[in-house]
């Protein structure tokens, strides 16, 4: 486990928030941030665990959508992709700093099935599963790649 002592932030009230980050698969920071994305075929398969691979896991996986909140200069209005929080209010605050700290997104192509739509109310149990074309994958993989901190 390691820690990240975050400085204050001004954005939550000048308190200096601690993010855990576990160095496993089974609630830590790596499993909490599939809320928000979802890592490529190729990480899934590279654990090479039976069970754990993308086939089986990826077709467990719902869109998920939430509706934006007005005047939030860290959400993106203008793109497909948008993040926001949930009409109730449950987050945490590390949510909250992961919401404040995250800048950049996946470039997925315009009208992919696995780029968020806005709705106004929570998701149906019923949504599609989401379905990443090959450009997804690539375009997740590169992102990934190019963002990741060595």
């Amino acid at each position: 486990m390691t820690t990240y002592n975050i400085g204050p932030s001004r954005h939550l009230n000048s308190r200096a928030p601690i993010v855990h980050c576990a160095h496993c698969v089974g609630g830590g920071s790596s499993v909490n941030f599939m809320d928000y994305t979802r890592s490529p075929a190729s990480d899934f398969n590279d654990w090479g665990v039976d069970g754990w691979e993308s086939k089986n896991l990826i077709s467990l996986m719902k869109l998920e959508i939430y509706k934006v909140w007005i005047d939030r200069p860290t959400h993106v209005y203008d793109r497909t992709i948008k993040v926001s929080f949930e009409t109730c209010n449950t987050y945490s605050v590390r949510h909250l700093v992961m919401f404040l700290l995250i800048e950049v997104k996946p470039p997925l192509s315009e009208g992919s099935a696995a780029v968020c739509g806005e709705v106004v109310g929570p998701v149906d149990l019923n949504t599609p599963d989401m379905i990443y074309t090959a450009d997804d994958e690539k375009a997740i993989e590169n992102f990934h790649r190019d963002n990741s901190m060595s």
